[in-house]
C-alpha cells in the first residue's frame, strides 16, 4: 500500500500466497507498535497492517501473502491491527484512525477487488471485524463447528467424551472478561463463567489419598468456580500455578467407513508422493512399515532403495481411494477421519507420527510440518484422544522446496502415538498432573464482547470448548455463562464495533455516488406512525426517526446488511422519547429535492441536520442523552446514524 510505511517482518519472506477476499479489523489492546512483537520467533500470529492512534499506517506483510491473525479466515483475509490505549471497549478509534482504516479498505477494494460492504457471512467477501465468540470452534460428532452455527438440539461432547445435546443457547455480553492462558491454549471468558478446577492444595490432598497424581473418576461433579475467583487466586501460597482443569476423555464416535486404512493414510500424508500411491520410509524402518501396510490388507510393489537412507515402495490400489478422499493432489486430513472412532483416529495419528514425528530430549513427542492445517488436524486428533497438545510456529527453515515456516505440535502422550518400536522406546510414559490437566498460567483483562453460551444435558453440565477440547461448565444455577475460546486473537471491542459503519461510509465516500434509484429507495421505506399517549412521542420525533432509519436502511444495504425490522426502529423511538424533554412541532432541514449525485456522506450529513433540528431545543444533558440513543454525535463532524 503506497501510503503505508513498509516495515516487513521475517514471516513476509516465507508466508504462503493467498487470494484476499476480506478485510478484518482488529484491536491490539495496547498502543505500541507491534512490529517487534510480530517479529519474535515464539509468536505465531502476525498482521498485514498496523494503524497507530495518530493514523500512521505500517505494513508488515504483503497482502498477497498470508498473515495468521484471523483464525479460519487466514487463507483469505487482510488483517488490520489498531492501537486502542489498552481499552477497545471504551476507547474508540480516533478520527485519524477512522480515515486510515477507510483508506486501507478503499485500497483493498481497488487492489484486490474486495467489496466495500459488511461481510454477509463469515466466509463471504467484504469487510468485517474479529467477532471471536461466534467464530469459536466446538467439537461435535460432525467435526469442529463454529459456535455461531450451533442451535438447540445439536450434539456436542462432555468431559467424559460422550455426546450430549444442547438444550439452550444464550447470547449475552458480560460486564467483565478475562483472557485465560493455559499451556498451549487461550480462552476469553466472562467473569461469572464457571469452571471445575483443582487448586494446589486440592491436588496435594488427592496425591496423598490416591498415592499418585490421579483425579477421581467423578472429578467433574466437584463444585465449580467463577472466572473471577480463578483470577483472584491465580497463584498458590508458594507462587506455584494454582488452578488446573483435567483433560477430557477420548471422544466417543462411531466406527467410520474410510476409503483408506487410517494408519496407511497417515503414512501417505506424512511421506507419500503427491499424485501417486507411493510411500517413502527410512531404511531402518522399512521392514516394519512395509509389514504394517501389508497387515492393513494392501499389496506392496516395486520396492526400491534409491538412496542409502530411504526406501520407496508402491501400494497397489491406493491411488484411486486417495483421489476419492480428495487428498491425492491436496494433502490434508479428510473430515471423515477426524470424526471416526477413537481407535481409527489413533491409527491415523500413529501413521503421521511414524513419518513426521520425533521425540525430544525431554521425552515429549513432536509433530513437525510446513502446513498449518496439517498441524491443526494433529492438535485436534491428539486432544480428541485425551492428550494436551500445544502448537508453535518456527521459521524460516530450509526445505527441499525452498524457505518456509515450520509448525510444531508437542505433548507428553498418555497413549501409544507411535507404532515404530525405535520411537516408542524413547517416549516417557506415565500419568502426572502435567500431562493430564490444563494448567492456568496467566489471566489478563480482555475487551468485553458479545458471547454465546450453551446449556447442555450432560450429567455434570459440562461440554468441551475449542479444538483443544477443554472442559467447561455450562451454567450457574440456570443462568447463562459466558466464554469465548481464542487462539491469542483480539476483538475491536464495544466502542469500536459501534464505529464500524463509519469506516465503511468513509471508504465508500470517494467510490460510490447516489443514483436517482438510490434516492427513491431511501424515501420508499415508511416508518409507521403510532397512536400513543406519550406527549413526547410527537409527529416531529417520528419523522426525524423515520428519516434516520431511511438512511440507515440504505447505508446498510450498501454495506451488505439490510435492517428492515420496524420493531427495532420502534424500540429506538421508545428510548429516544424517554430522553426528550420537549420537541418542536415542526421538522426542518429535510433532504433537498435535488439529490442526484450526492455521496453517502453528504446524505448522512443532511440526515444529521434534520435530527439535530428536532433536538435543537433540548438542554445540554438531554441533547447528549438523546443523541447517544440515536447514535448521533451532536458535536461531531460526521458521525454515523444507524439503527443497530
Amino acid at each position: 500500500m503506497p501510503s503505508a510505511d513498509w516495515e516487513p517482518i521475517p514471516e513476509n519472506a516465507t508466508a504462503p500466497r493467498i487470494t484476499a477476499t476480506q478485510v478484518i479489523l482488529h484491536s491490539a489492546v495496547g498502543s505500541g507498535d507491534l512490529h517487534d512483537y510480530f517479529a519474535r520467533p515464539d509468536v505465531v500470529v502476525e498482521s498485514h497492517f498496523w494503524v497507530a492512534l495518530d493514523g500512521r499506517i505500517a505494513q508488515y506483510v504483503d497482502t498477497s501473502k498470508r498473515a495468521d491473525a484471523n483464525l479460519d479466515a487466514n487463507v483469505r483475509a487482510i488483517s488490520v491491527e489498531s492501537a486502542d490505549n489498552g481499552d477497545p471497549d471504551h476507547f474508540p478509534w480516533t478520527e485519524a484512525q477512522l480515515d486510515s482504516l477507510a483508506a486501507v479498505v478503499r485500497w483493498a477494494h481497488e487492489t484486490h477487488d474486495i467489496p466495500i460492504r459488511r461481510c454477509p457471512a463469515w466466509d463471504a467477501p467484504g469487510v468485517g471485524y474479529h467477532s471471536l465468540a461466534l467464530d469459536t470452534r466446538i467439537p461435535t460428532p460432525r467435526g469442529l463447528r463454529c459456535l455461531g452455527d450451533l442451535a438447540v438440539g445439536d450434539q456436542v461432547f462432555d468431559e467424559r467424551g460422550m455426546p450430549c445435546r444442547i438444550v439452550g443457547v444464550h447470547d449475552v455480553t458480560p460486564e467483565r472478561a478475562y483472557r485465560l492462558r493455559f499451556q498451549g491454549a487461550e480462552i476469553v471468558a466472562g467473569d461469572d463463567h464457571l469452571w471445575v478446577t483443582f487448586t494446589e492444595r486440592e491436588r496435594r490432598r488427592l496425591r496423598a489419598r490416591n498415592g499418585a497424581d490421579l483425579f477421581d473418576a467423578d472429578w467433574a461433579a466437584k463444585d465449580p468456580r467463577t472466572t473471577q475467583h480463578l483470577v483472584e487466586t491465580l497463584y498458590a501460597y508458594d507462587r506455584h500455578r494454582n488452578h488446573v482443569i483435567p483433560t477430557a476423555s477420548p471422544l466417543e464416535m462411531p466406527t467410520a467407513r474410510l476409503p483408506v486404512d487410517p494408519y496407511v493414510m497417515g503414512l501417505w500424508l506424512g511421506d507419500g508422493a503427491r499424485g501417486t500411491g507411493r510411500l517413502c520410509t527410512s531404511t531402518p524402518d522399512a521392514d516394519f512399515v512395509i509389514g504394517e501396510v501389508r497387515r492393513a490388507g494392501y499389496e506392496v510393489s516395486s520396492i526400491s532403495r534409491r538412496r542409502v537412507t530411504a526406501v520407496e515402495f508402491g501400494v497397489r490400489g491406493l491411488r484411486v481411494p486417495l483421489r476419492e478422499a480428495g487428498v491425492l493432489t491436496d494433502k490434508h486430513v479428510p473430515a471423515d477421519y477426524l470424526t471416526a472412532a477413537a481407535d481409527q483416529r489413533l491409527a491415523l495419528l500413529q501413521g503421521l507420527m511414524d513419518t513426521d514425528g520425533t521425540v525430544s530430549r525431554r521425552r515429549r513427542v513432536m509433530f513437525s510440518t510446513a502446513e498449518e492445517r496439517m498441524a491443526d488436524a494433529v492438535v485436534f486428533l491428539a486432544a480428541s484422544l485425551g492428550q494436551k497438545p500445544s502448537k508453535t510456529k518456527h521459521g524460516p527453515r530450509s526445505t527441499r522446496f525452498g524457505e518456509g515456516v515450520e509448525y510444531r505440535v508437542q505433548f507428553t502422550p498418555t497413549v501409544p502415538v507411535f507404532r515404530l518400536p525405535r520411537k516408542q522406546l524413547l517416549v516417557r510414559t506415565g500419568s502426572t498432573w502435567q500431562n493430564r490437566s490444563w494448567s492456568l498460567i496467566a489471566a489478563e483483562p480482555a475487551p468485553t464482547q458479545p458471547m454465546r453460551c450453551l446449556r447442555v444435558d450432560s450429567p455434570n453440565s459440562m461440554y468441551l470448548a475449542s479444538e483443544w477440547c477443554i472442559p467447561t461448565h455450562n451454567s450457574m444455577w440456570g443462568a447463562p455463562s459466558h466464554w469465548t475460546p481464542v487462539p491469542g486473537k483480539t476483538c475491536p471491542g464495544a466502542a469500536r464495533i459501534r464505529q464500524f459503519p463509519i469506516v465503511l461510509a468513509r471508504a465508500l465516500e470517494s467510490s460510490v455516488a447516489l443514483t436517482d434509484a438510490d434516492i427513491a429507495k431511501i424515501w420508499s421505506f415508511q416508518i409507521p406512525r403510532r397512536e400513543t399517549d406519550n406527549p413526547h412521542d410527537t409527529i416531529a420525533a417520528q419523522d426525524a426517526l423515520g428519516l434516520t432509519v431511511r438512511y440507515s436502511l440504505f447505508a446498510d444495504d450498501k454495506c451488505g446488511q439490510i435492517q428492515t425490522d420496524v420493531d427495532l426502529a420502534n424500540t429506538k423511538l421508545d428510548a429516544l422519547s424517554k430522553q426528550v424533554a420537549s420537541i418542536p412541532a415542526e421538522v426542518v432541514a429535510l433532504l433537498p429535492s435535488d439529490t442526484g449525485g450526492l455521496t453517502l456522506v453528504q446524505v448522512q450529513a443532511a440526515c444529521e441536520r434534520a435530527v439535530r433540528n428536532v433536538l435543537g431545543s433540548l438542554n445540554d444533558t438531554g441533547a447528549a442523552a438523546a443523541a447517544a440513543t440515536a447514535n448521533v454525535d451532536v458535536a461531531g463532524s460526521s458521525p454515523s446514524i444507524s439503527v443497530q
